[in-house]
Order: C-alpha cells, then sequence, then structure tokens
C-alpha cells in the first residue's frame, strides 16, 4: 500500500449486575467495535482516493475461544 494507516476507536459501555467484567471487554466490546473499525478505515482509504482497503469479518468469539484454549494446552514456563 502506498500509505500507513493508524485508527484508534474509543467505545463507552455500561453494564448491570454480577459479571465477568474482563470477558465482556475483551471479548464483546471488541466484538460490538470491530464493524466500525471496518467501515472507517474502508471511507478513510476510499476518501484517499485509494483503493478501498476491507479488512475482513472476523469471528471474535471464536478467535478469543481459541486463544483460551492453547493458553490451556501450553505448558507453563
Amino acid at each position: 500500500l502506498p500509505f500507513d494507516a493508524e485508527l484508534a476507536l474509543t467505545g463507552r459501555f455500561k453494564y448491570k449486575g454480577e459479571i465477568d467484567v474482563q470477558k465482556i471487554l475483551k471479548v464483546n466490546a471488541v466484538a460490538i467495535l470491530y464493524p466500525y473499525v471496518r467501515s472507517t478505515l474502508s471511507l478513510m482509504t476510499t476518501l484517499a482516493e485509494v483503493a478501498p482497503v476491507i479488512i475482513p469479518t472476523i469471528n471474535l468469539v471464536r478467535m478469543f475461544e481459541q486463544e483460551e484454549q492453547q493458553k490451556e494446552e501450553s505448558p507453563e514456563n
């Protein structure tokens, strides 16, 4: 690509009840914000009059589950 791009996106979330906040932030918040990252990057590159950069969709729940499974299976250092 003819350029480097950096995109920062911030979200604010509220929750109620007894929940695992770290899991919610790691999985659900990322899954909620990711489509906005994809569309913003695509729009930014389109407006720059270059071929739009379209990053793929990702099943974030499955990705994080696989990450946890790998941590459980890997030997401790």
